[in-house]
């Protein structure tokens, strides 16, 4: 597997390289669509957060640590956004920093949806990668204890995340999860 041409989402997390795509029936992992989850903290606005996705525990090996699910959020209407927020055992979010926290009306381009296109995801495969090719792979130092979620720019989803020039630069989100503390930073950077 290239882990430079992958178009889904992919989680990483002690070794293990686990990559998704587009599900035919309903799953407990899911990119998009509105979330029933509760988020507290600090105030933003007058756009709210986008769901990105939500991800089955098990599927990305954190059942060790009790953890069903994991939510991720980012502000995709807030430019140059800078999100961490801690998850609960109930799956509410607290954001705990956001910069900014006023959002654009025209970033990433007007018109913005509120949700991005909901489908269930499944795994794809599993590998074993070390934790050196995989931040090559996303510019970025890795600690053993977290997981690293990242969701590149996928044509295939009929809808544009960041408008033809931020797409076609392939803008991704790399959220950063450390399961012990539910804790969660996230970005958006070139891959």
């Amino acid at each position: 597997m290239d882990i430079f041409e992958l178009k889904y989402p992919f989680a990483y997390f002690q070794g293990t390289l686990t990559s998704f795509c587009r599900g035919d029936e309903y799953t407990l992992s899911y990119f998009g669509g509105p979330s029933l989850k509760k988020i507290r903290g600090l105030n933003y606005g007058p756009r709210g957060l986008h769901h990105i996705a939500t991800i089955n525990g098990s599927d990305i090996g954190l059942s060790q640590f009790g953890i069903s699910s994991v939510p991720f959020y980012f502000g995709m209407c807030f430019d140059g956004c800078e999100l961490e927020y801690s998850t609960h055992y109930s799956g509410d979010v607290n954001i705990e920093k956001m910069d900014p926290v006023e959002s654009s009306s025209s970033w990433p381009y007007p018109s913005y949806p509120d949700y991005l296109p909901y489908f269930p995801l499944t795994v794809e495969s599993t590998s074993v990668i070390s934790k050196n090719e995989f931040s090559e792979r996303v510019w970025m130092e890795l600690s053993e204890d977290e997981l690293v979620f990242v969701v590149p720019t996928n044509p295939e989803l009929n809808f544009s995340m960041w408008g033809p020039d931020g797409d076609a630069e392939g803008v991704e989100l790399r959220f950063v999860y450390n399961p012990s503390k539910e804790y969660m930073k996230v970005n958006a950077d070139c891959s």
